[in-house]
């Protein structure tokens, strides 16, 4: 029972880690090409944030119950395992971990600042264009393959090589 509750967490925070940014992004996404209205714009960016905030917390839980499963079950030695470790900490903790500075600490303060009619820097402006650019368009080419990768390894229990 104690496994099925903790696979269950570990499930829906990933759904949780998923969806929201995803909707969140194409959100956003439609806002920018399409709004005009300065406020309901910076509206939708402080929404967007949220949403990202939500992902990251989700992304502490989905970590925290594998990690559990893992110690609770005696999994370390399992060579699928292993290639599911060597994915999340070598390649997606790297990506998460600048996408929680700059969408949870930078941009909202950057955004803030526009909204209230700021100048900003170029550095924040290089910020902004980064991680509406290349970050995200990185992001959702990655994620996307890296979590079907790691999906086949908790799903099949084999090994990839």
């Amino acid at each position: 029972m104690e496994y099925t509750l903790i696979k269950l967490l570990h499930i829906g925070a990933l759904i949780m880690w998923l969806g929201p940014p995803l909707g969140a992004w194409l959100m956003l996404r439609q806002a920018r090409a399409s709004c005009q209205d300065e406020t309901r714009l910076f509206e939708q960016y402080r929404l967007f944030y949220r949403l990202i905030a939500l992902e990251h917390i989700a992304l502490a839980f989905l970590l925290g119950s594998g990690l559990w499963m893992a110690s609770e079950y005696s999994l370390w030695s399992a060579p699928w395992l292993q290639q599911k470790l060597i994915l999340v900490f070598a390649v997606l903790l790297p990506i998460e971990l600048l996408d929680i500075i700059l969408a949870n600490v930078l941009l909202p303060h950057i955004h803030q600042r526009q909204y209230e009619g700021e100048t900003l820097k170029p550095w924040q402006r290089a910020m902004q264009n980064f991680y509406h650019g290349p970050f995200t368009n990185f992001a959702v080419f990655v994620i996307p393959i890296l979590t079907l990768s790691i999906m086949y390894l908790a799903v099949g229990k084999q090994a990839l090589f």
